[in-house]
């Protein structure tokens, strides 16, 4: 996927495009954007796009302890599913997963 770059959050605009996603794809457990400030704080957060388009986004949770589970969430808008985006950003969070210390990840896909 060359056409696809992530960033990490930074900034309330970067932050309220990751809240969006995040949001559409779990309407069940939408966040406001103090929420998404709190746990920008405690994990990596990215967004995906292809040229300027907002197209995903995804969190990695660090492991607990050395060697420990990291958990990597990635989530795509439905209007950019089965291009192979949550493939790049899964194995993108799970790298960073390594960098952080974790021995094995937990999976989380996003319906």
């Amino acid at each position: 996927m060359t056409d696809l770059r992530t960033e990490a959050v930074r900034g309330d605009a970067m932050l309220e495009q990751w809240r969006h996603v995040h949001n559409v794809i779990v309407p069940s457990a939408a966040l406001d954007l103090a929420e998404v400030r709190e746990r920008a704080g405690r994990y990596r957060l990215e967004n995906a796009y292809v040229e300027d388009v907002l197209v995903g986004c995804s969190t990695v949770r660090p492991p607990e302890r050395e060697g420990g589970a990291a958990t990597v969430i990635a989530r795509v808008l439905p209007e950019y599913r089965r291009r192979g985006y949550g493939t790049v950003l899964y194995e993108e969070g799970l790298a960073h997963a390594r960098v952080l210390g974790a021995g094995w990840s937990r999976r989380v896909c996003s319906p």
